[in-house]
């Protein structure tokens, strides 16, 4: 005898899974948070201004690889809300996350933003 399963138990599922990954996310050790993130400034693709934004700390060629696992926007968007994001992203590799938070503080603040990287690992 085959189990069929509601589309309300599948929804809920899929939403359950999607919560604990973004729990999951949330509390990796390899977080690094950009504070100061003006909303205007990431355009239409976030991964790719954050990508560009590590290669600029890092000194690194426009080839160099930084994988991203997730970037998220924190806060959700408010209208007419002026002040700056902070933006969460997790480093796929661990070396490279160290690397951007050893240069971050010496490195200049973006100069489109103004946005500067931070660890906090306790997200």
């Amino acid at each position: 005898m085959a189990v069929t399963r509601s589309p309300t138990t599948e929804r809920t599922d899929f939403e359950l899974q999607a919560h604990t990954e973004a729990l999951e996310n949330h509390s990796r050790q390899n977080n690094v948070r950009i504070r100061g993130f003006p909303t205007q400034a990431e355009g239409s693709d976030l991964n790719k201004y954050v990508e560009a934004l590590f290669r600029q700390i890092l000194e690194a060629a426009e080839d160099t690889d930084i994988q991203l696992d997730c970037v998220y926007c924190m806060g959700s968007p408010r209208p007419g809300k002026s002040s700056p994001d902070d933006i969460l992203t997790c480093v796929h590799d661990f070396q490279m996350k160290e690397k951007i938070l050893y240069k971050g503080p010496e490195s200049p603040p973006d100069p489109i933003s103004g946005a500067i990287p931070r660890c906090n690992t306790r997200i």
